[in-house]
């Protein structure tokens, strides 16, 4: 057997990981391992929010089994650190970082002084941190949510803040609800992977399910356990 593809392969051959979870029909709220089966689950609508970026964001279409995913197809650090952290991520503010729904982030920034509309302008005028790059993809995505867990999401040179705020309460989500939009996937279907992903980097990843709308989270970075979240996404999931 030939050794598979990426950095998270050490050993020998594709033995070295374990196999994938057995499909697991899972309805209800969001909880940690629910999310460690979910995102390992190569027929799970996870899977397809790793395509190759922007024309699949255009047109609310998502990778298909067999279909080349974004880290085949462009250089992904799954611990970005450094320059890798200092690119612009719309908004580099040492501030807290929001995550949520695009109404839920907007409506949070709007109530602590931001304007706009929109989560990009109301959380960047209240002084928030938030996502809003140019071909968008779930490589980069989660590259960014590196840096803010590790606090070099940035200027260079300097420790960042590391909060992170929910705007919609993680183990509210129901995963019946995102799994209801089958074959596409809408923005706000990106916070329930960045829920789970956040569950593999963290050591903490219980408290992310209890934590409130509006709430603070401070991840304990788990590089083992992030490590193997990752090797399992890129071997499961190719």
């Amino acid at each position: 057997l030939s050794r598979p593809a990426g950095p998270f392969f050490d050993g020998d051959s594709r033995w070295d990981v374990p196999p994938p979870p057995p499909p697991i029909h899972h309805t209800g709220r969001l909880s940690s391992s629910m999310c460690s089966d979910l995102i390992r689950d190569p027929k799970h609508k996870f899977s397809g929010l790793w395509g190759t970026g922007w024309d699949y964001w255009a047109n609310r279409k998502y990778r298909w089994p067999g279909q080349r995913a974004c880290w085949q197809l462009e250089t992904t650090n799954w611990v970005a650190t450094g320059p890798k952290c200092q690119q612009d991520w719309g908004n580099n503010l040492d501030a807290p970082t929001v995550f949520g729904f695009a109404r839920s982030m907007t409506r949070f920034c709007d109530q602590r002084g931001g304007s706009g509309g929109d989560p990009g302008s109301a959380c960047r005028s209240a002084g928030f941190n938030i996502l809003r790059i140019g071909k968008w993809d779930m490589c980069r995505n989660t590259e960014w949510m590196i840096c803010v867990v590790l606090g070099e999401a940035c200027q260079a040179g300097r420790r960042c803040e590391t909060e992170i705020t929910f705007t919609e309460a993680p183990g509210e989500l129901s995963i019946d609800e995102f799994n209801s939009r089958e074959g596409y996937f809408t923005e706000d279907d990106v916070y329930y992977l960045e829920v789970c992903l956040l569950n593999e980097m963290c050591s903490n990843h219980d408290d992310i399910f209890t934590t409130r709308d509006g709430g603070s989270f401070f991840c304990q970075f788990d590089a083992g356990r992030w490590r193997r979240a990752a090797r399992d996404i890129e071997h499961h999931l190719k």
